[in-house]
């Protein structure tokens, strides 16, 4: 049985004009604009107003919430299994996130260096209005408005302390359990009220086993976590 984000698809497909199937005239009747939907795994949900320009991979059961840009005009972006990319997110050339990413509102990732890939790390959660311009490690979670621009390892907590003078220090110290406590919390409430309750969107094989799958996908996530941390 196809999903309901293939059946969209398909739509988009069939409602190209014969042989003007340019990528960029594929404009779905939701409001969603994808160039590329062969690689659009058939498990992943797209909201409206999201467009997903370019050279754009987006895995099974990850989400596009409403009003993202993910444009890769001139460098691929990959985006793993199970992510969760939140409204009004921005994503820009040569990006790769691991599984389980959950990038929330407003948040611009978009590498500043000219070469190399901007990769986040599987099970990282990247905060409100957060400004990523440089890789994160596996396991992480950055707290809001911070802006990412040195390297971050694997299992950090990533904070910001305001200066007298009105500058910031990015603050840098290893995740502990009450922090993979909170990822998990958060990605836990995001999937159950954005995706599970809102049935618009969810693909026919999570109604009536969603439950099944909604748990199996925190537990994929807590394997993203390193075991003597937590």
């Amino acid at each position: 049985m196809p999903t309901a984000n293939a059946e969209a698809i398909n739509r988009m497909e069939e409602a190209l004009t014969p042989g003007r199937a340019q990528p960029s005239a594929r404009l779905h009747q939701r409001d969603i604009h994808v160039d590329f939907p062969e690689k659009i795994h058939e498990l992943a949900i797209i909201g409206d107003g999201a467009i997903v320009t370019g050279d754009v991979t987006l895995g099974a059961n990850s989400v596009l919430f409403y009003h993202t840009l993910v444009q890769a005009d001139s460098a691929p972006i990959v985006v793993g299994e199970g992510c969760c990319i939140v409204d009004g997110v921005l994503m820009h050339n040569r990006v790769t996130l691991g599984d389980y990413v959950h990038v929330a509102h407003s948040c611009l990732i978009h590498r500043r260096k000219t070469s190399g890939t901007l990769t986040i790390g599987s099970g990282t959660l990247v905060g409100f209005g957060s400004q990523v311009h440089a890789s994160i490690g596996r396991g992480c979670q950055i707290a809001p408005g911070v802006i990412v621009d040195v390297e971050i390892p694997d299992y950090r907590f990533v904070h910001e302390k305001k200066l007298p003078d009105g500058g910031r220090k990015i603050l840098v110290s290893p995740m502990r359990a009450a922090n993979y406590a909170r990822v998990v919390e958060m990605y836990r409430s995001f999937w159950a009220r954005r995706i599970i309750v809102n049935r618009r969107l969810v693909p026919l094989q999570w109604q009536g086993s969603g439950q099944d799958a909604f748990e199996q996908a925190i537990e994929n996530l807590k394997a993203c976590f390193d075991p003597e941390a937590s």
